[in-house]
């Protein structure tokens, strides 16, 4: 895209700013909503007003911010009205698109090839699904485009399609820098997300001097009297033990408006799972610190593991085959593969995790296991699983977190889970890690929850006191992490850090 082709995201919203007099006084159409809450329909009236040139759908997840578009979608196609939908991933865009899909297939079955992405399209110009047709036949009856903000399918559907919306879901990841094509600079836009969501930031064309680590919605923030605001506060997705630590230390301001599925049955009867087993509680933690017998000890310690890409990550074998326990354990009680995830901050981690799945599907035969989704916290923004099984990986001596110390990526991975949340990690990098928040969770949830791996083999274990203070499993001269790291910047950190135990001194870094 061209200098003169595209604008800042930033200069199109904020141009589209309203007197917040005008917008207060503005009086929203009734619509018929048989399957949302009050919140939702609220959202989507506003979204439907063409005198809103800005509405921001905002709410924690799980609460329903996909469903609402889902709806609104639905709403504009059978108005007539066109719909450019941008998404930050391929992942968020097929969530919105399925869900919408099932909508439409219920509501207005009648509107054929209504629904499109850039995978439909090139199945349609190619004849991959017979006659061979031309971008304008292509696009005869979309009523919804699905696209990235600086995708090359924007090519494509410019000449030939001509929205009335644009809505951008998952807000959050985009820039305030980001691109906006200047053929759209006129079309309402209806913005979704999660303010404290974390941002996994995409290129961006910058031409000015903005902070890079704002979002749009930060942005908007700041003049938010001068747009439409709809926040949704009923937590539809996640058991409220899971949903307790973001609730009260990431949405402390909204806490009390928040409600969240207090009630749930976590399990449901379609699973053969028994409830009193502490297997299933809906937040368990397995903590590494607690294992002290070789060799299971030293795998409990971090690595440093190459990805495909050239990067280098990290992996911990102890944690991967803790998890992988745990998922065997699930399956055998009826769960379904595609209902669990495996979750970890590093690529390496997950390639790991998806060697060693690559192994049990060998030896079960069961195939269905590729369907469990294994990735890192970045890439599973919008999803949701009945069961996350999320590692830690990191584990040392330093008590570096890495990529697991941001906050709004912890919470990011604890709030895909709807009935089961695992951890699995190293009390003493959590209790220690000097970032408050991070702290609180272990204190306030995990401690709470806490149990040996060998739980995983026998159901009968005890949970560990929580007022046992963790402890790591280096033991105090580190010989054996020393020896099984790989990693050289560690190895002289943890060899500098013995010689002063055995000096009996406290190290200075």
């Amino acid at each position: 895209m061209s200098e003169a082709e595209s604008l800042l995201l930033y200069d199109v919203v904020r141009s589209k700013g309203r007197d917040a007099s005008f917008l207060a006084n503005l009086k929203d159409r009734q619509t018929f909503s048989d399957n949302l809450n009050p919140a939702q329909h609220t959202a989507v009236r506003m979204a439907l007003n063409d005198e809103r040139p800005v509405v921001c759908i905002v709410g924690p997840p799980g609460t329903g911010k996909t469903h609402a578009l889902s709806w609104l979608l639905i709403k504009l196609m059978t108005k007539s009205k066109k719909v450019i939908v941008f998404t930050p991933t391929k992942e968020s865009s097929q969530v919105l698109k399925e869900m919408t899909m099932k909508q439409k297939i219920t509501r207005c079955p009648d509107y054929q090839n209504a629904l499109m992405d850039y995978s439909d399209y090139l199945d349609a110009s190619s004849g991959k699904n017979g006659e061979q047709k031309s971008n304008e036949k292509v696009f005869e009856n979309a009523r919804v485009v699905f696209s990235k903000a600086d995708g090359r399918f924007l090519d494509v559907v410019r000449n030939v399609f001509d929205p009335d919306v644009c809505v951008i879901d998952d807000a959050a990841q985009m820039k305030c820098s980001q691109s906006w094509p200047a053929w759209l600079e006129t079309k309402r836009i209806v913005l979704a997300g999660d303010k404290f969501q974390f941002a996994t930031f995409a290129e961006t064309n910058d031409r000015r001097h903005l902070d890079q680590n704002l979002s749009i919605f930060d942005h908007l923030l700041e003049k938010s009297a001068e747009f439409s605001w709809a926040n949704l506060y009923e937590q539809q997705r996640s058991h409220d033990t899971i949903f307790h630590w973001s609730k009260y230390h990431i949405y402390e301001e909204e806490s009390n408006r928040l409600t969240s599925r207090r009630g749930l049955d976590c399990w449901g009867s379609g699973t053969r799972l028994d409830k009193n087993l502490k297997l299933h509680l809906p937040v368990l933690f397995i903590d590494t610190a607690s294992v002290f017998q070789s060799p299971e000890q030293e795998e409990t310690f971090e690595r440093l593991a190459s990805h495909e890409d050239g990067h280098v990550s990290f992996a911990n074998l102890g944690e991967a085959k803790y998890a992988m326990m745990h998922y065997k354990n699930l399956l055998n009680r009826g769960a379904h593969p595609e209902n669990v995830a495996l979750i970890a901050p590093y690529n390496g981690q997950c390639d790991l995790m998806k060697k060693l799945m690559n192994e049990h599907v060998e030896e079960s035969g069961n195939e269905n296991c590729r369907k469990t989704k294994i990735s890192t916290i970045d890439r599973i923004v919008g999803q949701e699983f009945n069961v996350v099984i999320f590692t830690l990986v990191r584990n040392n001596p330093k008590k570096w977190l890495g990529l697991a110390s941001d906050v709004a990526r912890l919470n990011l991975a604890v709030t895909r889970a709807k009935k089961q949340f695992m951890f699995i990690g190293s009390s003493f990098m959590l209790y220690n890690c000097g970032v408050p928040k991070i702290e609180q969770f272990f204190q306030e949830v995990l401690r709470h929850c806490r149990y040996q791996p060998v739980l995983l083999q026998d159901p009968s274990t005890a949970k560990i006191p929580a007022s046992y203070i963790p402890r790591n499993n280096f033991g105090r001269n580190l010989e054996k992490f020393i020896e099984y790291s790989n990693d050289r910047d560690m190895i002289q950190m943890a060899e500098r850090m013995s010689e002063g135990f055995q000096r009996n001194r406290p190290f200075h870094n």
